[in-house]
């Protein structure tokens, strides 16, 4: 299989380069925030009307303070409940957008807006002042982007892992992970990205990403006492347990993993099994791929075709 993906990589669909959003936040005195930025839009619009040629009543935002044009033909919109940007030109999903507290803005309360001289506009807020703009960004450098936030602030073990950051909403903070019921889940399918991406391009760095991600997912088998079930996740003594859950000591005491693990896990178990198994050439982890997957449909058809827990009872998803 790994040959007939490569050999097709001359027929793939090429993906052009996609309009990206980029932000920046800022405090009201921060130099960066242009001058002719009000603190105050000069006109008050009020409610919008279900009338006229731009049929506004469809957009998620009734009160509205301000409004500004870009150089690309967008309208945006301000007001209490945040901000949208409206484009009719746009493919059909991206022709509305909204823009809210928690990413893009300090806080929903729009006060003024003024566009950037290009395709963005600078957003003042009770709390601060937010810059939004597009770049154009190909699909080779989203997924490189992508790639270098999961290898900075989402390894956990071999899990692709959920973090916090130390100070909300600033990714430039120390960021910790944790463990988490999806933990499998979420690894699977960053492992299956990277088989694909090793399949058609031989990248070195993605077969790395691969294995160590299909090797977390396997983790969670090789923990388990019980032959053919696995856990959701683990952590060791030294991390904080979390206080939800069913959580259960390995034989030597040196971790805790947690049971109750739900069908949805098992799909994203099988699912790379299958691509680990189809395209990565170490084979020695393809046969504990084809130990894994023989146990646990062992343990599921001599249950009755369920997944039982360490309790001999089904889990509860």
């Amino acid at each position: 299989m790994l040959n007939k993906v490569r050999a097709a990589e001359k027929d793939a669909v090429k993906i052009r380069p996609f309009w990206q959003k980029k932000f920046a936040k800022y405090s009201h005195d921060d130099q960066a925030v242009p001058a002719e930025l009000p603190f105050k839009a000069s006109h008050v619009v009020g409610p919008l009307l279900s009338e006229g040629p731009m049929m506004v009543d469809s957009l998620p935002l009734a009160d509205v303070r301000d409004i500004c044009t870009t150089n690309d033909g967008a309208v945006w919109f301000g007001g209490p409940n945040g901000l949208i940007r409206y484009a009719p030109s746009e493919y059909r999903l991206d022709q509305v957008q909204y823009f809210s507290a928690g990413r893009y803005l300090r806080d929903n309360n729009v006060l003024a807006l003024l566009p950037d001289g290009e395709n963005g506009v600078w957003v003042r807020t009770s709390e601060g002042v937010s810059h939004i703009w597009y770049e154009k960004m190909s699909m080779d450098e989203k997924s490189d982007h992508y790639s270098k936030i999961v290898k900075e602030r989402h390894r956990r073990h071999n899990f692709i892992a959920d973090c916090i950051f130390e100070v909300p909403e600033d990714p430039t903070s120390k960021s910790h992970t944790y463990s988490a019921d999806n933990d499998g889940l979420w690894t699977a399918m960053y492992a299956a990205s990277a088989c694909y991406e090793y399949a058609v391009t031989g990248s070195k760095d993605a077969l790395e990403r691969a294995v160590h991600a299909t090797e977390g997912v396997l983790s969670l088998v090789d923990i388990v006492p019980i032959k053919g079930y696995l856990a959701r996740s683990y952590v060791t003594r030294d991390e904080r347990l979390p206080s939800d859950g069913f959580w259960l000591p390995t034989e030597d005491g040196k971790m805790l993993w947690k049971s109750d693990t739900s069908s949805d896990e098992l799909v994203g178990h099988f699912l790379i099994y299958l691509l680990a198994h189809e395209f990565l050439p170490d084979e020695n982890l393809r046969a504990r791929i084809r130990t894994a997957a023989a146990n646990i449909m062992d343990y599921i058809i001599s249950n009755g075709y369920y997944l039982h827990d360490v309790t001999g009872k089904p889990t509860l998803w």
